[in-house]
């Protein structure tokens, strides 16, 4: 039974990883042109992350802010100091943007598909338990 609460925690954890970067994604809709002006980088691991920070203008006040999107590898090749490109602000925050035009990623798939995934084995092991009197787990 620990192991099934667990490992539903797990799974529940994966799900909320994965959805809730989508939902940060499509928070920031309003397109704004927004000027890069470095890259942040932080090292957790072994693991690179590159985060690009902007300045640009929403509602008559600047704003200086690094995106919420990881732009290590190819998709940090296409940006360029000093050049301004179509960023995405969320409207009620407007110190939350992304620079990329995927909603998406493929981490936040593989973590959505993964939670979904052990939380199946947990429900089937429930139902085992329930109907079969098996012991699934």
């Amino acid at each position: 039974i620990i192991l099934m609460i667990l490992t539903g925690g797990f799974a529940a954890f994966l799900i909320y990883v994965g959805y809730g970067n989508y939902r940060k994604r499509k928070a920031c809709c309003i397109p704004v042109r927004g000027i890069f002006v470095e890259v942040r980088t932080i090292k957790r691991r072994n693991t690179i992350y590159k985060y690009g920070v902007f300045e640009y203008n929403y509602q008559g006040q600047s704003y200086r802010h690094s995106s919420i999107d990881n732009i290590a590898g190819r998709r940090g090749q296409n940006f360029h100091i000093g050049e301004a490109y179509e960023i995405y602000i969320n409207p009620q925050n407007p110190k939350s943007l992304r620079c990329l035009n995927k909603l998406w990623t493929l981490n936040d798939i593989a973590a959505f598909l993964a939670g979904v995934y052990f939380g199946g084995l947990i429900l089937l092991g429930i139902l085992g338990k329930i109907f079969l009197g098996a012991n699934l787990l």
